[in-house]
């Protein structure tokens, strides 16, 4: 999770998407949020991992998608109109 905030070069203020909420999936928005990132949303199919995600990590920065229930793209349009500035 830490390293994939470095490939991404996470920074204050961005907005950055993660997909996948697995092990790593879960812990990237904590390492995101320690790098000051204001905006993460998390991509996943299965929606016990995305309810764990907003119950226990960066609740107040964190948006997430099931990519089974809605269209990630308009979806990731409606939540960071200006597009990503990274992504996991």
């Amino acid at each position: 999770a830490w390293y994939g905030c470095e490939l991404a070069e996470v920074k204050a203020g961005q907005t950055i998407g993660i997909w996948g909420a697995g092990p790593v999936g879960l812990l990237a928005p904590m390492w995101c949020r320690f790098r000051g990132a204001s905006k993460i949303i998390l991509i996943d199919c299965l929606e016990y991992r995305l309810q764990f995600a907003r119950q226990h990590f960066a609740a107040n920065l964190l948006e997430t998608v099931n990519f089974e229930s809605e269209d990630v793209i308009k979806a990731v349009q409606r939540l960071a109109p200006g597009g990503l500035d990274g992504s996991i």
